[in-house]
């Protein structure tokens, strides 16, 4: 798994082709090296000859991967490196300030990545048929290597010229900004490490906003050594924040947090997306075996859930406007094969006179059913 994660990272990251380079460095060496940057937001610049006043071919956010072609002559002095794989046509060789830049060991258990803060954009492209390009080089006449739909997500590794270099699913190259979320929107908003349930395995989340005028947002989870397990897009009502609308709590009553996103907030109700931490969703990869899975379910909870651990119990309170007089629901729910499950509701009516009617729910063989019905006038 590891071999793989470094074949990725080291294929995602290649820039502009070799003819742009008037000094070609050595051969690859094959020692990887990661950007540091002095903050999230800064771009670490790739540059055509060993030269700081050199023609700067683009710039790359921190913790990308690249590979050292040669050793510097001094600590202060740029190295020739090659940003991607060698004999990939998207890749690119340049140099980069050593005293930038961090060795890493793939095979050290020991050796930890800088945390990536590489922004993460949505397509958004609203000409028909809804779809955006993925080009080999940063030119609108380089050839066609893939495409990707509106909704999906590009991981932005760096800016050369007018063009933004990405990673997707599908194809590492170049993606035109307009048709992406503003690259001046997409920006780490929060870093956190947690320590994850009774395994205490170690995980990172970053929260990454996409742009004021946008709903999509980003989660990003990454593990022990902050390799990134997984880029989530979620719909939120507002720029995420810790605080606010991302709620990191035990949903499922397995001991781990798993996470809730607000989507919806109007007439003091709420709506949430729903994910759940597995500590065994792919059991084929002991290292990293975690993930945060999709939770549906959960959708159905109304306005603000409480979870209680303790009596694996979760309850909500919400108003039904639509009624004659207005009403008030309590509910709880249980956890029947992994999603709520309604088993108790308390109705409270209030009626012209100022009386109160009260009507109790249950689950009876299957279904929720009334069993009481009572009033209490207003003097008790």
């Amino acid at each position: 798994m590891r071999t793989a994660i470094l074949t990725t990272a080291l294929v995602i990251i290649c820039i502009f082709t070799n003819a742009y380079a008037e000094d070609a460095p050595p051969e690859p060496q094959w020692r990887v090296g990661i950007t540091a940057t002095g903050s999230p937001d800064e771009l670490l610049p790739l540059y055509s000859k060993p030269s700081s006043s050199s023609l700067t071919l683009g710039g790359y956010y921190s913790g990308v991967a690249l590979l050292f072609l040669d050793e510097p002559d001094g600590a202060d002095a740029l190295v020739p490196v090659c940003v991607g794989e060698p004999d990939s046509p998207s890749s690119m060789t340049g140099y980069m300030e050593r005293s930038r830049l961090i060795e890493w060991n793939p095979s050290d258990p020991e050796s930890d990545k800088p945390v990536p803060y590489s922004p993460v954009l949505i397509v958004q492209n609203p000409s028909p048929p809804g779809w955006l390009n993925i080009r080999e080089r940063p030119s609108s006449d380089s050839r066609v290597i893939g495409q990707r739909p509106n909704g999906t997500l590009a991981v932005v590794l760096g800016v050369v010229g007018e063009w933004l270099h990405v990673e997707t699913e599908t194809a590492v190259g170049y993606m035109a900004p307009q048709c992406l979320s503003p690259i001046s929107e997409a920006q780490t908003l929060a870093t956190d490490e947690f320590t994850f349930g009774p395994e205490s395995i170690p995980v990172t989340i970053q929260l990454l906003g996409t742009g004021l005028d946008s709903p999509a947002q980003i989660v990003r989870a990454l593990d022990d050594r902050h390799d990134v397990i997984q880029t989530l897009a979620v719909q939120s009502a507002g720029r995420l924040d810790r605080d606010a609308n991302f709620i990191l709590e035990d949903m499922n009553f397995d001991g781990y947090p798993d996470f809730r996103v607000l989507t919806e907030y109007a007439n003091n109700e709420t709506r949430y997306q729903y994910w759940l931490f597995d500590p065994d969703n792919n059991p084929d990869d002991p290292v990293n075996r975690w993930r945060f899975v999709r939770a549906d379910a959960y959708e159905i909870l109304p306005n603000e859930p409480a979870f209680d651990a303790q009596v694996q119990r979760i309850y909500t309170h919400s108003s039904l406007e639509s009624l004659e007089y207005p009403t008030s629901v309590d509910s709880v729910y249980d956890l029947d094969g992994g999603a709520p499950r309604l088993i108790e509701e308390l109705w409270t009516i209030s009626l012209p006179d100022g009386a109160t009617r009260f009507r109790l729910y249950e689950l009876q063989g299957g279904e929720v059913e009334l069993m009481h019905e009572w009033e209490e006038s207003l003097g008790g």
